[in-house]
């Protein structure tokens, strides 16, 4: 990976993929962002769960802001950041942010556009946009708004409330909360529990939730999908394997 700002690890049926500066809070610098974006076009397709965490005391900085100007070329920042996260949306796996320590700015993006969040007990979320004079992303506030309560939106956005992981998880941003220091330990868990189901089903039902998350559904091609699946050899073996268990 880039400068080893992202270290992958890969377990059965999942990668862990760590973004890796502790010492800056992991900032969303565009070396980082490239070196995330080269980390999800290498995952395996055979991968069926890909976990993000942040080492050190954080999740992420957010944006780095030594690479802002405080001029209209800090859309550059922008599109790195839209370009990487629309990559990790499009992840066949499932995704999954496990959060401990600050979550900031641009790293609370990177977070919602995972498909689950799980965060200790100790971390925190805010996007301090408005205090930096900065409308944030449009396009990334659409996908929040699809995800997201409004009043969570308002808190976040509108008041530059900082939400602590109970109120996150209140407010929709978190969707398991765990004892400090644990994310990366559940998410593991649950990716070994998910190692054994079919990478093909696991993609179409991605597919099929980030479809209906960006407005974009032809239900008819999700039927044929349905349908191909349903005949696919490997679901029989799957059936037999369920039905021996009971």
């Amino acid at each position: 990976m880039t400068d080893g700002l992202v270290r992958a690890t890969a377990g059965t049926g999942y990668v862990h993929l760590e973004l890796h500066e502790p010492a800056r809070r992991n900032p969303l610098s565009d070396a980082m962002l490239a070196a995330l974006r080269e980390a999800l076009v290498r995952v395996d397709p055979g991968v069926n769960t890909v976990i993000v965490s942040g080492a050190g005391e954080a999740f992420s900085a957010g944006a780095d802001l030594t690479e802002l100007t405080g001029t209209v070329a800090d859309l550059g920042v922008d599109e790195a950041i839209a370009e990487t996260l629309a990559l990790l949306r499009r992840t066949p796996a499932l995704t999954v942010a496990a959060v401990d320590g600050p979550c900031m700015g641009g790293a609370v993006d990177l977070a919602v556009s995972c498909d689950l969040v799980v965060a200790g007990e100790t971390s925190a979320f805010a996007v301090p946009a408005t205090r930096l004079g900065i409308l944030y992303n449009p396009a990334a506030v659409a996908h929040w708004h699809r995800r997201l309560p409004r009043q969570t939106l308002v808190r976040l956005l509108l008041a530059g409330d900082r939400l602590d992981a109970r109120q996150a998880y209140d407010g929709g941003l978190v969707g398991q909360l765990v004892p400090a220091g644990r994310a990366v330990a559940t998410a593991t868990a649950l990716a070994e529990r998910q190692a054994g189901a079919s990478p093909a089903v696991v993609a179409a039902v991605k597919g099929l939730l980030v479809d209906l998350d960006e407005g974009d559904v032809d239900l008819s091609r999700w039927h044929e999908v349905r349908e191909r699946l349903l005949a696919a050899p490997d679901r029989v073996a799957a059936l037999r394997a369920v039905r021996e268990r009971r």
